[in-house]
């Protein structure tokens, strides 16, 4: 093959390729920068509801629902009972 041939070979593989890593590295550029800034509305999201969770005096939720119930120190009820099997020995 001649050196024409070899460089147009090389240009047709090779440049969809470099078009393609060129186009994905600026989306994963805008991508973390995207990121950042999800980040960063979930922290000041998280801010807010802790103070909002400091600053409540009550129990009741804000919307107006049914207050939290007090923990209790009981143990909690056996719903089943649980039945023990020996082991078996493999033959």
């Amino acid at each position: 093959m001649s050196t024409t041939t070899d460089a147009l070979t090389t240009a047709v593989l090779l440049a969809p390729g470099m078009a393609l890593s060129a186009a994905v590295l600026i989306s994963q550029r805008r991508g973390r920068a995207e990121s950042a800034a999800v980040l960063q509305v979930l922290a000041d999201s998280a801010a807010q509801r802790a103070n909002r969770a400091a600053n409540a005096a009550g129990t009741a939720p804000p919307d107006g629902g049914e207050p939290t119930l007090a923990p209790t120190a009981d143990a909690p009820a056996r719903l089943a009972t649980v039945l023990q099997f020996r082991p078996r020995n493999a033959a």
